[in-house]
């Protein structure tokens, strides 16, 4: 087994590791589940579960409880050929591609159930007496399923009771840490859970000029972007730290930040033709960078409003670089980033190896 660090680096029998290493996922073949400890109130608590669906047997659930007037989950139900979310009084039906095979992100609040940030159910009330089981449903024989599940969270009124993450504990057994509570939540079926790569954090990723991160998000006016950066050179043109842009057609805008043509102002960009160019910078120190649509702060201050627009990029938009013609990365260090489409974050980079 591969340890989640290597012992050499601190001599033997000196125990200055960390007592667990993420991994990308846990995954269940069928036989694992945990407990997570708390019930839902569909009035209070908001759900957010990361997975993937392997197991096509009808009656086996990935998550979720069933009690009388309380069901809640993600799972087979007993349609053919289609995936369920249990949610209060009914179920919800979904099609394989909508819920099979790929990685997927549940959202059950105040407001309804949402799957990869589309609304598939409107909110109903409910308050459950059973708790929320991982890898099974919460019934009498736990309906176990085969599947991957990358991070769990639940909060009550605003806040986290569970930020359940996948790791290795300090004897390498695959299970989930709560960063709330500090537990680690253990196999309650047979086997043992298989799990993704580990993950070892670093302070930062630096790109010579060359290097960038394809997001896979089409930015929109309702996005909002938040980058920990410091460039490594001052003076760069044409040089992207995030964001794209449409210059033709009636769909016209724009949303990112660069570094110009002239080498001597740091541009950002929100909507058609709106451009906001801050003298002074670029420089090699590390700065903050939040565009909260079309809000810009720098440092935490806000430093330019744009006027309202409504559009939609074509382009993805990278993080390290900029996607237009003649735009190419920035020699930068990125030590965070985060990514919102409205209130719900979609992207959250650490620099790991």
């Amino acid at each position: 087994m591969t340890l989640p660090y290597n012992l050499n680096r601190f001599g033997a029998g000196k125990r200055k590791r960390p007592y667990y290493c993420e991994v990308e996922y846990l995954e269940s073949d069928g036989n694992q589940w945990l407990d997570t400890g708390y019930t839902i109130n569909s009035a209070t608590d908001e759900v957010t579960f990361n997975f993937e669906m392997i197991s096509t047997t009808k009656y086996q659930w990935l998550m979720g409880e069933h009690d009388n007037g309380a069901r809640f989950g993600v799972g087979v139900g007993d349609g053919t050929n289609l995936r369920n979310i249990a949610y209060g009084a009914s179920t919800y039906k979904v099609n394989d591609t909508e819920i099979y095979n790929s990685i997927h992100y549940f959202v059950a609040n105040s407001n309804g159930v949402y799957l990869n940030g589309t609304l598939v159910h409107a909110f109903e009330s409910f308050a459950s007496t059973s708790t929320i089981y991982l890898f099974s449903l919460n019934v009498v024989n736990p309906n176990k399923a085969a599947g991957k599940i990358w991070k769990y969270t639940h909060k009550r009124n605003g806040a986290l009771i569970r930020d359940m993450i996948p790791v290795l504990d300090w004897d390498y057994t695959p299970c989930m840490y709560d960063k709330v509570s500090g537990q680690f939540f253990y196999n309650k079926g047979t086997g043992t859970f298989a799990y993704g790569r580990e993950i070892h954090y670093v302070d930062y990723l630096e790109s010579t000029g060359t290097q960038y991160i394809n997001t896979g998000v089409n930015l929109t006016s309702n996005h909002s972007v938040e980058i920990d950066y410091q460039l490594t050179q001052a003076s760069q043109s044409r040089a992207g730290l995030f964001g794209s842009l449409n210059m033709s057609g009636s769909n016209q805008g724009r949303f990112g930040s660069l570094l110009s043509p002239s080498n001597s102002y740091l541009e950002h960009g929100y909507g058609s033709g709106n451009d906001y160019w801050q003298q002074g910078l670029p420089d090699t120190n590390r700065h903050t960078f939040y565009q909260k649509k079309n809000d810009v702060y720098f440092d935490g201050s806000l430093i330019h409003s744009f006027s309202a627009a409504t559009f939609s990029l074509v382009l993805n938009a990278p993080l390290g670089s900029f996607g237009y013609t003649n735009y190419t990365p920035a020699k930068s260090k990125y030590y965070s980033s985060r990514w919102w489409n409205g209130d719900t974050l979609v992207r959250e980079y650490r620099p790991a190896i």
